[in-house]
């Protein structure tokens, strides 16, 4: 539903040390989105429930119950206030 795109994806692209290590050829690219659960095996979500975390570019992302960047959001109001 929604995708950040931030400054400092340039520099995550660059073979250069950075407060985060640089992407490798290939690897997806960081970044925090705002999804809809469409499969689940977890306890902590169900299908349908509106989420953001750190999933990166790409269409689907699969996420553990452990990954404590992702949580759950109101889907009329899915980002921070």
């Amino acid at each position: 539903m929604f995708i950040s795109m931030d400054p400092a994806m340039r520099g995550w692209m660059e073979n250069r040390g950075d407060y985060m290590a640089p992407l490798a050829l290939g690897e997806v690219m960081r970044a925090f989105a705002v999804g809809e659960v469409i499969e689940t095996k977890s306890g902590q979500y169900n299908q349908g429930d509106y989420v953001c975390g750190l999933f990166g570019w790409q269409d689907c992302a699969v996420i553990k119950d452990n990954d404590t960047s992702c949580y759950r959001v109101n889907p009329a109001y899915p980002l921070p206030a």
